[in-house]
């Protein structure tokens, strides 16, 4: 649209310029009056519509023209007046209109150029309002984005709560067995601590001990859970006075915000309605749009119209005016005409006056010409002849003396050359003046050619001169005929032209009388045309001041036009600027609102761990005091067992004897097993021989087998041989632990140093991973734990019942609470006589006097040479030996079994080695 107004203007002032282009150019042609002007004109013109010219040079006389032909030039010029006119007239009223089409040509542009500011401010707030409608949804999908995401949040929150919750409830149902469980045992324990004897009808001491020790640990365990509850309820009431403040900074800031978003969603609104209100307002503008672009297109149209109108006036004009000129011009050149007429006529009297003397006189003078040409011409013939005779005699001398000259200098040159070469040819060598005398020599007859050649052209050039005499007065001759003619033929015509002129003047007279009256008439109507002219200028200058006007008008419109526009366009960039900011605080209102609400979220999640937290605090000082009551239950309990202990105390003197007694009966035992392992070669008893022959067959002849069963049972290398095991190079594993029974009950019970690692029963590893050696040691073990049950029962079970009697009965005085039973005390509970202590373990089973419980020995407590039979198993440690020397198992080692199944127990005769 600006470019279309652009183009508009700049046509307007090309056709303002073209006008004051066209008033100066009128002005000057009123200016240019000179008669050269006129006269030059006229000449351009003279052969085509005007008169023939009059010039007395080229001899035209002026009674070539007839009356008819100045009568046809008199009306033409009466045509070109009329026509003037007419254009006159017609250029006038193509001013008047062109001055009113271009006054309301300025209305329309001021008029476009309004509803183009109109239409480029409301293009501009449509503009912002669609960035305002744009930005509008951004921010709808903004909101609802987060909404989404703080619902997503939500539901983690809750999904992760309530794991958290299932998390709890389960580790509190855990504590909870866990702790039902230990009081039912601590009850149990009770229980049997009342009732001072087990299902067997006795309890022992180390039993006892351990029982005491475990209800210790618990009771430390339960305070230090219970300390671990404190200082979790003082932490958890701290964060929740840290999230209650944070909570309340955060629903003060929540508070603001939804203020915001209020009135943000309010603007928002407020947009929308005026983004639609605008859009229909723009619908309108862009139908005025297209109203107004048609229109300009109109505009357009009517003023090339009108443009193509100027321009055919205007050239209309031109030919007027030039018309006009041309009619000046011819009437300036006919008094001039008149003028020189005038005269010519005076100086052709005056010449026919003279014209006579001036012929005779000429003739003589033309006869003395001639006569001085002729004997100039004889003069300057023989003078030439005789100045050329001398300059050839000169010429001639000079050449040959000068050739006489060069020919001596020639032969003494060439004198010179032939002495130089007799004299090289006698020498032998080459002369350099020898070679310059030669070349001098050709140089001079060199020049001597050219002499000639000059003698020869100087020849020619006389000769030439000659001829060329001889024809100059051949055209002297001419020329002097020629002259005696134009003589007679001057006289003949000064005759005929005296005679003409006699006739000629009658006819002037006449017409310049016609003249002097086209004159008059010529000049009132160029005084006419000269008003008209001075009237169409005065117009002229109103309306090229008008046009001015109109220009500065619009050039001061258009700088008007571009100062709003720059307005425009500050206050454009300066909104851009308030959005940028606006879109700026809103990302920072969103970013606020987002940390509000995972504020909120963590407030309601610390509220929620706060309330969990709650419950568990409340469950776990229900749980403390179900502990409490439990420690005070045990510690009544320990006061039981102290005073048992100290029964226990009083009794060591009593066992002391047992315990000799005992030891005898181990070295008594002991040697019974020496003598057994010595003779044990050379049997092997039928179980391992059917074991062996089980694992042969189940193992698809089991290689490892069959050697085992050649080495139990003694093969020779014959007897290998025939059952096809062929001699291996190298010992196995089984084949290098078990060599013989004898060697197997010599390494368990035997003064052979053995490992001292613990070894795991089978019962305790995996069966299918257990070889022969391993199901051996254990069954060797498991019938020694076996003879040891049954001897330790029947003969132990009546000395356990009286000596648990005789301490039920003493009264002791023991403190009643837990924690006056300090480290010392229970370290010294620990170290009594009967009481298992891990730390001192070693030292009571190798120490005769370590105080061990009285005619009780554990399976490592042997001698120093049968140590090393311990296979790690706490049941293997708790057997016992009785008085013949037996291992007899305790009470919670009585379930032994084996990896694949259980072993018959087969008493064994002590005395003679046999099944």
């Amino acid at each position: 649209m600006w470019s279309s107004i652009a183009k508009l203007k700049d046509n307007f002032a090309a056709i303002a310029n073209d006008v004051l282009d066209t008033a100066d150019e009128l002005e000057n042609d009123e200016e240019v009056k000179s008669p050269d002007g006129y006269r030059g004109h006229h000449e351009e013109r003279g052969g085509a519509d005007g008169p023939a010219d009059l010039e007395l040079h080229e001899d035209v006389d002026l009674n070539d023209r007839s009356q008819a032909d100045v009568e046809a030039e008199l009306r033409w010029y009466k045509a070109e007046v009329e026509r003037l006119s007419a254009n006159d007239s017609d250029i006038q009223a193509l001013s008047t209109n062109y001055s009113s089409l271009l006054r309301e040509r300025e209305l329309d542009i001021q008029r476009l150029q309004e509803q183009n500011k109109k239409l480029d401010d409301e293009l501009q707030v449509t503009r912002q309002e669609r960035v305002s409608q744009e930005e509008s949804k951004r921010l709808q999908d903004r909101i609802k984005a987060i909404s989404e995401e703080l619902q997503r949040a939500a539901d983690a929150s809750q999904e992760q709560l309530a794991s958290l919750q299932d998390h709890h409830r389960q580790q509190t149902s855990a504590l909870l067995l866990k702790h039902k469980k230990e009081l039912e045992e601590a009850r149990a324990e009770a229980s049997v601590s009342a009732n001072g004897h087990d299902s067997n009808g006795f309890v022992s001491t180390e039993d006892l001990q351990a029982r005491v020790q475990e209800a210790l640990l618990r009771a430390q365990d339960a305070e230090k859970a219970l300390q671990r509850a404190q200082e979790k309820e003082k932490d958890l009431t701290k964060q929740l006075a840290e999230k209650g403040k944070a909570n309340e900074q955060v629903q003060a800031s929540l508070g603001q915000r939804e203020a915001e978003l209020t009135k943000v969603k309010a603007v928002l609104a407020n947009q929308e309605a005026a983004q639609n209100e605008a859009q229909q307002q723009l619908k309108k503008k862009e139908d005025e749009t297209i109203d107004a672009n048609e229109r300009a297109s109109q505009l357009q149209t009517e003023r090339d119209q009108l443009l193509t109108e100027m321009r055919r006036r205007q050239s209309a004009q031109e030919e007027a005016e030039t018309a006009a000129t041309m009619l000046r011009e011819q009437i300036q050149e006919a008094l001039a005409q008149k003028e020189s007429l005038t005269g010519q006529l005076t100086a052709l009297r005056s010449e026919l006056d003279t014209s006579s003397q001036a012929g005779q006189k000429e003739a003589e003078d033309l006869r003395e010409r001639i006569s001085r040409v002729e004997r100039e011409s004889a003069a300057s013939r023989s003078a030439d002849a005789q100045a050329h005779e001398r300059e050839k005699a000169e010429i001639r001398y000079d050449y040959e003396k000068r050739v006489s000259e060069l020919r001596g200098t020639i032969e003494q040159q060439e004198e010179t050359l032939r002495t130089l070469r007799r004299q090289q040819e006698e020498g032998g060598e080459p002369s350099t003046e020898a070679a310059a005398r030669e070349e001098e020599l050709t140089r001079m007859k060199q020049e001597v050619g050219i002499l000639q050649e000059r003698l020869r052209s100087s020849e020619e050039a006389t000769s030439r001169q000659s001829e060329e005499h001889q024809k100059e007065l051949a055209r002297t001759v001419e020329e002097k005929d020629k002259a005696k003619r134009d003589l007679a033929r001057l006289k003949q015509h000064l005759l005929e032209k005296a005679e003409e002129e006699s006739e000629k003047m009658s006819e002037d007279s006449t017409r310049i009388a016609d003249l002097e009256a086209r004159c008059v008439g010529l000049e009132a109507q160029r005084k006419a045309l000269e008003e008209r002219l001075a009237a169409t200028r005065a117009e002229l200058e109103k309306e090229r001041a008008t046009s001015t006007q109109g220009v500065q008008a619009t050039a001061d419109e258009v700088e008007r036009l571009r100062g709003e526009l720059d307005e425009a366009l500050a206050s454009l960039s300066s909104k851009d600027m308030e959005l940028v900011n606006l879109n700026s605080a809103l990302g920072q209102y969103y970013a606020e609102t987002e940390a509000k609400e995972r504020l909120q979220g963590e407030f309601h999640q610390a509220r929620e761990e706060l309330s969990r937290l709650a419950v568990e605090l409340e469950a776990s000082r229900k749980a403390i005091s179900a502990k409490e009551a439990e420690k005070q239950s045990a510690a009544e309990k320990v006061a039981a067992v102290e005073a048992r202990v100290v029964a226990a105390e009083r009794g060591k003197a009593k066992l002391q004897d047992e315990i000799d007694r005992l030891r005898k009966a181990l070295e008594q035992s002991m040697t019974r097993i020496h003598r057994m392992s010595s003779d044990s070669d050379q049997y092997v008893d039928r179980r391992i021989v059917i074991k062996l022959l089980v694992t042969y067959f189940e193992k698809r002849h089991s290689a490892e087998a069959l050697d085992l069963m050649a080495r139990i049972l003694g093969f020779t290398e014959e007897d290998k041989k025939r059952v096809g095991l062929a001699q291996l190079g190298r010992r196995g594993v089984v084949s290098g632990v078990l060599g013989a029974p004898g060697r197997i009950v010599g390494a368990v019970f035997g003064g052979a140093s053995a490992p001292s690692s613990p070894r795991a029963s089978v019962s305790d590893r995996d069966p299918s991973s257990a070889t022969f050696t391993d199901l051996w040691i254990d069954f060797l073990l498991k019938e020694a734990q076996q003879q040891e049950e049954q001897r330790r029962i029947d003969e132990r079970a009546a000395e356990e019942r009286n000596a648990l009697a005789a301490m039920s009965e003493e009264q002791f005085t023991l403190p009643r609470s837990r924690s006056s039973l300090s480290p010392q005390s229970s370290a010294s509970v620990a170290n009594l006589p009967g009481v298992y202590n891990p730390n001192t373990y070693s030292s009571q089973v190798s120490s005769p006097t370590g105080g061990a419980l009285p005619g009780v020995f554990y399976a490592n407590a042997l001698s120093p040479k049968q140590s090393a039979v311990s296979t790690g198993s706490d049941r293997r440690r708790s057997s016992l030996l009785d008085a013949d020397g037996l291992a007899l198992p305790s009470p919670r080692a009585s379930g032994l079994q084996s990896g694949s199944g259980e072993f018959s127990s087969v008493p064994l005769n002590t005395n003679t080695g046999e099944k």
